[in-house]
């Protein structure tokens, strides 16, 4: 009796088990879970599509090698080495032609591309706004930062508005994005901040700075470090200039 009882416990679970998995097979409103290897990291990643309710995904996994998220409408893909761009149909807006994309896609209506080991930016009709003349950046991607990009020519680092204008010419060692209005430079060793007109209001004299939070950038100078205002003025603190 203590068997039969066994073996009928065992047949209910088993049959339970199956049940479930059929249920979850047949569920059109569920996700799809399909490993893909992430050719810019190379770490293994999960792509998950939504399924309509006529059992269609809206866009097929057998045609892209990668997918990115969809950023300002539109989402990178990857197919044969070569990046392009979908929209939310699944039509390729932009051909899959670019040898890089850069880590934000689209930002503020532009995408920085590389092609043939230049950089420069499209709109989401795929014009080139920006033709790709500048150099690999060493440390960072192309994007734009209230309205500026950074771009780097010969070693040297400036700043394009969306026409593609050098705003900031090709000078400067190093340059961060503009943040509240100004952006650091470094030149000569010497870090100061620039408006967005190319003027220099803090003067390169500073052996570090960050960028501008909250009205303050924090600055270091002879292994000593503080806040400066937009003007270049110490933040007192605890009574001390």
């Amino acid at each position: 009796m203590k068997k039969y009882k066994f073996m009928k416990r065992t047949l209910i679970l088993l049959c339970g088990l199956l049940i479930s998995e059929w249920s979850m097979s047949q569920n059109a409103g569920g996700m799809i879970n399909r490993p893909q290897k992430n050719r810019k990291t190379n770490k293994s990643e999960t792509i998950v599509a939504k399924k309509q309710s006529d059992n269609r995904a809206v866009v097929s996994f057998t045609k892209y090698d990668y997918v990115e998220s969809f950023s300002e409408g539109l989402a990178e893909v990857i197919l044969n080495h070569k990046y392009g761009f979908i929209d939310k149909t699944g039509r390729e807006v932009i051909p899959c032609k670019y040898d890089r994309v850069a880590y934000y896609s689209f930002r503020e209506g532009l995408a920085g591309v590389e092609l043939n080991d230049k950089w420069g930016f499209i709109d989401k009709t795929g014009r080139e706004v920006v033709p790709c003349k500048y150099d690999h950046p060493r440390d960072y991607y192309y994007f734009y930062e209230e309205g500026l990009a950074r771009i780097e020519l010969n070693g040297k680092r400036g700043f394009i508005d969306k026409t593609g204008r050098e705003v900031v010419p090709c000078k400067y060692d190093y340059a961060t994005n503009f943040s509240e209005g100004l952006a650091g430079i470094k030149l000569n060793g010497k870090w100061g901040f620039i408006d967005k007109t190319g003027r220099e209001v803090i003067p390169c004299k500073y052996d570090n700075a960050t960028n501008f939070s909250e009205g303050f950038a924090r600055v270091e100078i002879n292994r000593k470090y503080g806040f400066i205002d937009k003007t270049g003025k110490f933040l007192r603190i605890n009574g001390i200039k």
